[in-house]
């Protein structure tokens, strides 16, 4: 694992002290940092669904509480696109 992927995570659980992310949040944080810095941008809710053993209800609700904390950026797709999502350099 790389030395930003690292840093990452840290500042990932040294947020957590603070704000107390949920198992869904820390997962799909988890699912993100180990594909995001791969190029892996572009994930469709029922792919990240199957992956965190969880309900499409449950993924919206863990990935607003990340966007509103500065994590992780997200852009919706469409019909003919999947959405994709990025990492931000938080502190």
């Amino acid at each position: 694992m790389n030395n930003h992927i690292i840093s990452l995570i840290e500042k990932f659980w040294y947020k957590n002290e603070v704000e107390y992310f949920t198992t869904i949040e820390i997962a799909l944080f988890h699912y993100l940092v180990i594909n995001v810095p791969k190029g892996k941008t572009k994930h469709s809710n029922a792919k990240i669904c199957a992956a965190l053993a969880t309900s499409e209800k449950t993924l919206i609700k863990a990935r607003e509480k990340l966007i509103s904390h500065n994590i992780i950026t997200f852009q919706a797709g469409s019909k003919r696109e999947i959405s994709e999502y990025g990492i931000k350099n938080f502190e």
